[in-house]
């Protein structure tokens, strides 16, 4: 079954790097104990969310829960409700990839992570969708925003933070100088063509970098330059126009935002929506229990349910009158 909210949603994807070779040189294996490389993943997957829920901090107003795990990959989901949540998740996300290499660099571990992160738009774009298995009822979603995501995913590094058009039009509109700087800034590492995604148009591949010694030495070297926030403000605005299809990406929306530069839903969407809108209270009023049956309770809409049940399948009829 499909949602059909509309909202707007974060994404971000963890993963693992150098893991397969880790699991080969810890494989060897005691009698009665677990893999020696089974304990490390059991706390990977403990940790890496702790870390980004306390860096958020508790007085923040949208937590990325996990929405799965993926081999030793953990991707996680948030809806957002305000165009600051981003940039707070994004900082976060920053210090808790930094605080996790520290933790693998003090147990000499040979590993690292790597994110993504992006943004996805519902019900328009892209769908939420409940799957009931059994009585597990889990949620999922697809369409090309959540594609381009897991693509985005291919370009991450443990120094790079990949992040996405409507990602980084979000941040270059909100964060403030100080909150720049804490990141590092944001750079344009290469343009990809995504096959089959934008027309063809060649996408930015924009990344928060990883700041450690080394990479401050190697952006020097390389004379990689921040991009200011003006500008990628300006080129991602230009690149949604140039795509021009409102079905694969549009300028970023919250409905119901005070803000009314996030309020501006485009036209194609809001009769979309507003077309959902109306099949689903139709929908409901063909369900309606009638208000003479429902009125007495649960036990009488039991009933009248198991009466028309009755009446469908011809089990019900009326009494002849008998003559007195």
């Amino acid at each position: 079954m499909q949602s059909f909210e509309s909202k707007l949603s974060l994404f971000i994807s963890i993963d693992l790097v150098g893991s397969t070779s880790f699991k080969y040189a810890y494989s060897k294996r005691s009698l009665g104990k677990e893999q020696p490389w089974l304990e490390f993943f059991d706390n990977f997957y403990k940790v890496v969310p702790f870390l980004l829920r306390k860096n958020i901090g508790e007085k923040a107003t949208c937590y990325p829960t996990i929405w799965k795990t993926a081999g030793d990959e953990i991707l996680f989901h948030c809806d957002i409700t305000d165009k600051n949540q981003p940039k707070e998740i994004i900082l976060a996300l920053y210090k808790t990839i930094n605080e996790y290499h520290d933790q693998l660099a003090e147990r000499n571990l040979p590993l690292k992570i790597k994110a993504t992160s992006w943004i996805a738009g519902f019900p328009v774009i892209n769908a939420e969708i409940t799957i009931d298995e059994e009585g597990d009822v889990k949620r999922d979603y697809i369409g090309p925003s959540i594609d381009v995501g897991f693509r985005l995913s291919k370009f991450s590094d443990p120094r790079n933070l990949i992040i996405s058009i409507e990602l980084a039009y979000i941040l270059s509109d909100t964060l403030t100088s100080k909150e720049e700087k804490k990141l590092g800034g944001i750079f344009l590492e290469n343009e990809e063509i995504l096959k089959g995604a934008f027309k063809g148009l060649a996408y930015p591949i924009l990344t928060i970098k990883i700041q450690d010694t080394f990479e401050k030495s190697r952006l020097k070297v390389l004379k990689k330059e921040k991009l200011s926030l003006g500008d990628i403000e300006d080129f991602c605005l230009e690149y949604i126009a140039q795509v021009n299809d409102p079905y694969t990406i549009v300028i970023p929306y919250i409905k119901r935002q005070n803000f009314a530069d996030y309020n501006d839903i485009p036209d194609d969407h809001d009769k979309i929506i507003k077309s959902i809108q109306e099949k689903e209270k139709g929908d409901y009023e063909k369900k309606k229990i009638p208000k003479t049956i429902s009125d007495s309770g649960k036990e009488s809409v039991e009933f009248s349910e198991k009466i028309h049940l009755k009446i469908k399948r011809g089990g019900i009829r009326k009494k002849k009158k008998t003559k007195s």
